[in-house]
């Protein structure tokens, strides 16, 4: 007769249970992660030879600019006319009073086979040793290719006394020098191009003496400021 007696249970295993403290795993806000920085040493090169490439360029580009400025200013002074005095007459009395004029021929030979010039109004000044002989203006003029023009410019002299004396002795020297400036702008006409208002400053020196003998006075010209 089998044992009716049930079979013992079997033995639980044990099971082994881990506290794990919170503590024991690092925060994440204390992990932390190398980045390469970025080297100073490298940059620095490159950022001074980029300032220098830059420097340079803009130098290069000021003194082209320059450059071409000079050039073409030169250009236009070669096409300047020939300004000359051609004639001086000292309309003086010898008298204690002076309120004559001084008469100029003012000569302006364009030798330019291809250039038209042409002249606004031009602001004349007289003097002698300082002492002003009066101003006039002449009126706006225009010159073709191989053209002379001969302009008869008179200025007014006022004095009285004493200084008109010696005013009249002086210009009556034939050794006196005259100081006469013309003022005002030019322009250059080629074809369909037209450039205006270029400014000119002409500075003549007549002696009368050289002037009385047929001899003309060149005028220096050029163009401001150059």
């Amino acid at each position: 007769m089998a044992d009716s007696r049930k079979a013992p249970p079997l033995p639980k295993t044990p099971r082994h249970t881990r506290h794990v403290l919170f503590s024991d795993l690092p925060p994440k806000h204390n992990q932390h992660h190398d980045h390469p920085l970025p080297d100073e040493k490298n940059c620095r090169p490159f950022c001074l030879s980029l300032c220098a490439w830059a420097c340079l360029s803009l130098f290069a580009v000021v003194l082209l600019v320059l450059l071409v400025g000079i050039l073409f200013a030169s250009f236009l002074h070669a096409t300047l006319p020939e300004i000359a005095i051609a004639g001086l007459e000292l309309r003086l009395p010898n008298s204690t009073k002076v309120a004559d004029s001084i008469e100029l021929f003012i000569e302006f030979s364009n030798q330019n086979e291809k250039f038209a010039i042409s002249f606004g109004q031009l602001a004349v000044e007289t003097s002698s040793q300082r002492v002003d002989l009066g101003r006039t203006r002449i009126g706006a003029f225009s010159q073709g290719p191989r053209n002379t023009t001969e302009l008869r410019v008179s200025t007014a002299v006022e004095k009285s006394g004493e200084d008109a004396k010696e005013l009249v002795s002086d210009l009556n020297n034939s050794e006196a020098v005259l100081d006469v400036t013309l003022r005002g702008k030019v322009g250059f006409h080629i074809g369909g191009v037209d450039m205006d208002g270029v400014p000119v400053l002409v500075s003549c020196n007549p002696q009368k003496s050289e002037v009385d003998q047929g001899k003309k006075s060149r005028c220096s010209v050029r163009i401001c400021p150059f």
